[in-house]
């Protein structure tokens, strides 16, 4: 789809569902001719047929705000009929989310759309949209003074070095990344009496129902990112997972990426 949405997506799986999509649509960049032949980053024309479609990709992605629904179905529009099926559907399910980004890609169906548009746009709307960087590294760059601090890996699809427990105070959790892909990971603290694997069941749906603190996030785009989650933990079970989408559109999560931990 865009940058934003992709973003988007990724921060509303962090949170659970944060942002609304209807922002207001205030980019002071002009809008491009629809007939008018685009052209990539790179001075590259993109194919007249698809100009429409790429250029309302270039016109979201040109703002840092979440896209309206005016633009979200100026996007569905404009769709090329290869891809008007993916996209609709997309669009379709963002909307109706209502700005829970989490549920309307938690779908496996919604998640082979998205990736079936984003491999689309690699290959027809200039190489700005095949940058494989879709996050930078976000989190702290520095354990808390006083923290104790827990050196952490993140491989494909695992994280480790994190112990099953952990005494109660202030964690430096710094988790630097060992494999080829990009890599989140994101801590919660669960409900009394919530399991893991009764978490991990939710993230199908809407986990926040589970959750009684989020605890931050990390994302490492590259190998050898560390980024560090500071936070101060109390008795109880923490979860932490991976959201971003892998091989096939599956989670991270799905595929093993995710630990829990307890505090006593």
């Amino acid at each position: 789809m865009t940058r934003i949405i992709r973003l988007g997506a990724v921060a509303a799986l962090v949170v659970f569902g944060f942002a609304a999509c209807d922002s207001d649509d205030d980019t002071a960049d002009e809008e491009k001719p629809a007939e008018e032949a685009a052209e990539s980053e790179e001075g590259e024309e993109i194919d007249p047929e698809f100009a429409a479609y790429c250029n309302v990709v270039e016109e979201i992605d040109a703002t840092e705000e979440f896209p309206s629904t005016e633009q979200l179905e100026e996007l569905k529009s404009a769709a090329p009929e290869d891809i008007a099926a993916e996209v609709g559907a997309i669009v379709d399910a963002v909307i109706a989310s209502e700005g829970n980004f989490s549920l309307a890609i938690a779908d496996p169906d919604a998640q082979t759309a998205f990736n079936a548009t984003e491999t689309w746009e690699a290959d027809n709307c200039g190489p700005s949209q095949a940058e494989p960087d879709l996050i930078e590294a976000q989190g702290d760059t520095e354990p808390a003074e006083g923290a104790e601090v827990i050196e952490a890996t993140a491989v494909d699809f695992e994280f480790e070095g994190i112990p099953d427990e952990i005494e109660a105070g202030p964690i430096a959790l710094a988790v630097t990344n060992e494999g080829p892909s990009a890599h989140l990971m994101s801590m919660s603290k669960l409900k009394d009496g919530v399991t893991f694997e009764e978490f991990l069941a939710s993230t199908e749906g809407d986990p926040s129902e589970f959750v009684e603190e989020d605890l931050g996030f990390v994302t490492t785009p590259s190998v050898g990112d560390t980024r560090v989650i500071n936070a101060e933990v109390d008795a109880g079970t923490y979860a932490f997972v991976c959201f971003l989408p892998g091989p096939e559109g599956a989670p991270h999560l799905a595929l093993g990426m995710a630990g829990s931990f307890t505090v006593s």
